[in-house]
C-alpha cells in the first residue's frame, strides 16, 4: 500500500494557529515541521526535549505513527500547513479535534471527525494513539496531571552525593 501525500500549502487567510494554546501550537508546529523533514528533524527534536524532558522521543514516535497511519489510509491528500503560514487549515483542525476528543475518552466523537480524513476501520484504530499521543504531549487539561495546592510550585533540592567504588 502506499501512502498518500500530506500536501503542504499556502492556505487562504483564516484563524491563525498562534491562536491555540500553547500545547496545540507545539503539535501544529512539531506536526508542520517533521512532515518538511520526513522521518526525523533535529530541531522538531530539539523543541520536544526542552518543552517535555525524557517524554520527547516517545511524544515524537507516537506523532510520526499517527501520522503515517494518516498518510497511509486516507481518503485523499490531507492539507497541512507549511511551517511559516499562520492559518490553521481544516485538516489540521480536525486532527486537533480528533486528539481532544480522544482525550477526553469520546472515543465515537474522535472517530468520527478521522473518518474525514481516512477510512472507517482505521479510523477508529487511531483513536488509541490519539489518545496516547495527547496524553504524552499534555494537549489537553485533562491530560495534565492536577497540582495540589499543598505542593509548591518549586522542586525541592536535590542532594546529589558521590560514592566512591
Amino acid at each position: 500500500m502506499t501512502a498518500v501525500p500530506i500536501a503542504r500549502l499556502e492556505p487562504e487567510p483564516g484563524p491563525s494557529w498562534t491562536e491555540l494554546p500553547v500545547p496545540e501550537q507545539m503539535l501544529v508546529w512539531t506536526m508542520r515541521h517533521l512532515l518538511v523533514c520526513w522521518p526525523t528533524c533535529g530541531s522538531v527534536r530539539a523543541a520536544l526535549l526542552q518543552a517535555h524532558g525524557d517524554e520527547a522521543t516517545g511524544i515524537e514516535h507516537l506523532l510520526r505513527c499517527w501520522l503515517a497511519g494518516l498518510s497511509l489510509y486516507s481518503r485523499r491528500e490531507l492539507k497541512v500547513g507549511d511551517p511559516t503560514c499562520a492559518p490553521l487549515l481544516p485538516d489540521e483542525a480536525t486532527m486537533l479535534f480528533a486528539l481532544g476528543a480522544a482525550a477526553g475518552h469520546r472515543d465515537a466523537e474522535a472517530a468520527r471527525a478521522l473518518v474525514e480524513l481516512c477510512d472507517e476501520p482505521v479510523a477508529a484504530c487511531l483513536v488509541p494513539l490519539a489518545r496516547a499521543l495527547a496524553e504524552a504531549a499534555q494537549l489537553y487539561p485533562s491530560c495534565r496531571p492536577a497540582r495540589s495546592s499543598m505542593i509548591s510550585s518549586d522542586p525541592p533540592p536535590i542532594a546529589l552525593t558521590r560514592t566512591s567504588r
